[in-house]
């Protein structure tokens, strides 16, 4: 595949507002990097360096911006290969981090701005939001877990496929709405049984601690 040559649209580029978009993809790399740096991983500079290279690629065309990212992919495999050496581990979290924000920093150099901010803003929540997430994942239990996907079928599954207008000829059975009474009532039934089950926990814990103090 030939790279264009871009020499002639580069001479036309608006100074404002390229420099906007290269500020904006600083930005966002930077955002995420914070986060990454106070973890003690690839750092602020890595995810900056990452979302400026979108960002160029973007501004250069398709063809560059695809450019970017293999070469962001490759850097990727490097560091991953690295840390194998080293400590016999994979940056799987960081190495998803720094894809997506070589995508944010595309999408600032084709003039997009909530997209990649707000994707930037939900990565680096769900990077600092790791121990609150595992722990929620960990406590649920095998019904609640199946109730939570059962829930979820129905939800986003079931329900849309249903007609939204009446399906007698007297307009009175309406799937939809019957299937959100459905819903509603499925959703405080997952809601009582997190209840019930967080209620035999504190009675378990609190017959033990019963039980430490009777000895």
């Amino acid at each position: 595949m030939s790279v264009p040559d871009v020499t002639n649209t580069v001479l036309h580029w608006p100074f404002l507002p390229t420099l906007g978009r290269l500020a904006l993809a600083l930005g966002t790399g930077a955002f995420v990097g914070l986060e990454r740096e106070h973890s003690g991983k690839a750092g602020a500079r890595t995810f900056t360096f990452a979302s400026l290279i979108g960002c160029l690629g973007g501004l250069l065309g398709n063809a560059y911006a695809l450019l970017a990212i293999t070469f962001i992919g490759l850097f990727i495999c490097f560091l991953n290969f690295r840390e194998w050496r080293l400590h016999q581990n994979l940056l799987l979290t960081t190495s998803a981090a720094l894809i997506i924000v070589g995508f944010c920093g595309v999408l600032c150099g084709k003039g997009h701005a909530f997209t990649p901010v707000a994707t930037s803003v939900i990565t680096a929540a769900l990077l600092a939001w790791k121990q609150p997430i595992t722990g929620f994942a960990t406590g649920l239990s095998d019904i609640e877990l199946r109730s939570a996907i059962l829930l979820a079928i129905l939800s986003f599954i079931v329900y849309p496929v249903l007609p939204a207008h009446p399906v007698d000829p007297y307009g009175l059975v309406q799937l939809q709405e019957t299937w959100a009474t459905v819903l509603l009532i499925a959703s405080l039934g997952f809601r009582e049984l997190r209840f019930v089950e967080n209620l035999r926990a504190s009675q378990h814990r609190y017959h033990k601690f019963s039980w430490r103090l009777g000895q």
